[in-house]
């Protein structure tokens, strides 16, 4: 039997492959492909669990174990195709498209569960690899569907802080119409864009939205289009606006302040497309303890939104804790201290080593 210690070669060559894969949210299938036979290669036993026609998350272990950690193997889009890949950056650093968010998480789980098998412990916790977090979180939703793990932990990009608490989320759509004309008379129209644009320079500067206080929610516009007019007054233009909310904060309130900045300019529609609320677990969750036994010293809220909203509205007490930061998450520069994906390892695996032995 294994010794159970962290390999940080395979660990790293695990790590490389997976960034060298391209995959988006809805096109994961090269990434399971390799997964699977790195675990075939291994020895590693694991089950599948589809979630559409093509596309399926990877169990190991057990599903619903007193501890189960779960990441999500999709990325964004690459903002390069031609260049999206790993690379060594030279201090510590490596750059690619989801090193941060969250391939290093992902190859850190996938370690620690190596490990604690070998130790003969891969019976009693779980690894869940999901799909679609990115975009509609049809992965965790398949899981939820049938399981339900004691604790979850998700490897989203944390500094290594383990994250007690964590941000709720509000997804808003807001529309206008008007009527198209030509361009060179656009006083015989009624442009839509002006008209949305009049609307989102309102909710920028609603004071709900403007404040630097921990209370105050996270306002980003995320993505403006009109219907193509050609040489034209557009008739309809339409923004997407992401609001994170901070943990104990309502999100009645929120939206109520959302429809309050817009209610000045006539004509616009506003839908909610998705509402995920924040929470904030107990300080003394048993899970903390064994966090702060094993070396950890941060804890924290989580400010972005992930799978572990979804866990937590299902009843699963959901912490986040993962290596990468989210000030380079999504972005040209994203980027992970190695030493953090290994030291992601250790923390992954002592984690669970704590709580089977709290539960003994």
């Amino acid at each position: 039997m294994e010794s159970g210690e962290i390999r940080e070669e395979r660990l790293r060559e695990l790590f490389w492959s997976l960034v060298e894969i391209y995959s988006p949210s809805g096109k994961e299938e090269a990434a399971l492909a390799y997964l699977e036979e790195f675990l075939s290669e291994q020895g590693c036993p694991y089950g599948v669990q589809p979630v559409d026609e093509d596309r399926y998350n990877l169990l190991l272990g057990d599903p619903e174990a007193a501890v189960v950690l779960v990441g999500h193997v999709d990325t964004v889009d690459a903002w390069d195709l031609e260049d999206y890949g790993p690379r060594d950056l030279g201090g510590g650093w490596i750059g690619g498209l989801g090193t941060a968010d969250m391939k290093g998480g992902c190859a850190a789980i996938l370690e620690a569960y190596l490990c604690l098998r070998a130790q003969g412990q891969g019976r009693k916790v779980g690894v869940a690899l999901v799909v679609g977090e990115e975009e509609d979180g049809d992965g965790a939703a398949a899981f939820l569907g049938e399981f339900r793990p004691g604790r979850a932990v998700v490897g989203e990009p944390t500094d290594l802080a383990l994250c007690t608490g964590h941000y709720g989320y509000l997804e808003v759509e807001i529309s206008a119409e008007g009527r198209r004309a030509h361009a060179s008379v656009p006083e015989r129209g009624r442009n839509a864009a002006e008209r949305l644009l009049t609307g989102l320079t309102a909710l920028m500067g609603a004071s709900e939205f403007s404040g630097a206080g921990a209370d105050a929610p996270v306002l980003n516009i995320r993505h403006l289009e009109t219907a193509n007019p050609g040489f034209a007054v557009p008739a309809r233009a339409v923004a997407w606006a992401d609001i994170h909310v901070p943990p104990g904060v309502d999100l009645g309130r929120v939206r109520a302040a959302v429809l309050r900045a817009l209610a000045g300019t006539d004509g616009l529609r506003v839908d909610f497309e998705t509402e995920d609320p924040g929470y904030s677990l107990p300080a003394d969750d048993p899970l903390v303890g064994v966090f702060r036994r094993v070396g950890g010293e941060a804890v924290g809220v989580f400010r972005s939104h992930s799978d572990a909203n979804r866990f937590h509205r299902c009843g699963v007490p959901t912490f986040v804790l993962g290596p990468g930061s989210l000030e380079f998450a999504h972005a040209e520069e994203e980027r992970v201290r190695w030493g953090q994906v290994v030291e992601a390892a250790r923390f992954y695996r002592d984690l669970c080593r704590g709580v089977l032995e709290s539960c003994a």
